[in-house]
């Protein structure tokens, strides 16, 4: 069987290092894109079983991408993360979830958290 397919679209370096870090050694293989834009492109050429979404992004935010995404590959499933030191992070997550996240993640989480519910998400529960 082969590796499940992550597309991780995260900013912060340190943070997308911290997230690709701990799903590579759970031996899923990821994708990764630091801006809405680059990530429409990796999904353009490789469908993801999964994909983590940061919602506060440059070029085009999380937001526009989960609604473009789920108009395009309503399939697969979307975990959109937001949190730390923006004010507005509860409702972006909120409004995440009405707009076809499957799940949310707010930040700062550890890195059980993240494979408890990406394992969830891939196996379909």
């Amino acid at each position: 069987m082969s590796a499940k397919r992550i597309l991780l679209i995260e900013d912060d370096p340190s943070f997308h290092a911290f997230v690709k870090d701990a799903l590579e050694k759970k031996a899923y293989t990821v994708n990764s894109a630091y801006d809405g834009v680059q990530a429409t492109q990796i999904l353009n050429k490789t469908e993801p079983n999964l994909i983590l979404v940061d919602l506060l992004l440059p070029e085009k935010d999380g937001i526009r991408f989960i609604t473009e995404t789920k108009q395009s590959h309503p399939s697969i499933p979307i975990i959109a993360m937001s949190g730390g030191v923006s004010q507005y992070s509860p409702s972006f997550l909120k409004a995440a979830r009405s707009l076809g996240a499957s799940h949310i993640l707010e930040k700062p989480f550890v890195s059980k958290q993240l494979l408890e519910l990406v394992d969830k998400c891939i196996n379909g529960i």
